[in-house]
């Protein structure tokens, strides 16, 4: 048996997911749907930013002081998750 991390639950040990929340039980899966997420959050960022940009709304050198700001924050986001 396998207890969830998320709902405390116990799973068979041959589920990849958990039975009554829906959450990952193994290591590897969870680590898939997480850099799986970060990359689709980041993209959107980027997509968000280049419409600006196009639109007139901003200049490029404000656009380059949002991005390091963005990914300063994106850091200390992941360091975060990280020691939690």
């Amino acid at each position: 048996m396998v207890s969830c991390q998320r709902c405390k639950s116990k799973s068979l040990d041959d589920s990849n997911y958990c039975y009554f929340c829906g959450a990952p039980l193994k290591l590897e899966i969870l680590e898939m749907v997480r850099e799986d997420y970060e990359k689709k959050r980041r993209e959107a960022v980027h997509n968000v930013l280049d419409v600006l940009v196009k639109q007139g709304c901003i200049n490029q050198d404000k656009l380059e002081g949002l991005m390091k700001k963005l990914e300063n924050v994106f850091d200390k986001l992941k360091r975060k998750s990280v020691s939690e």
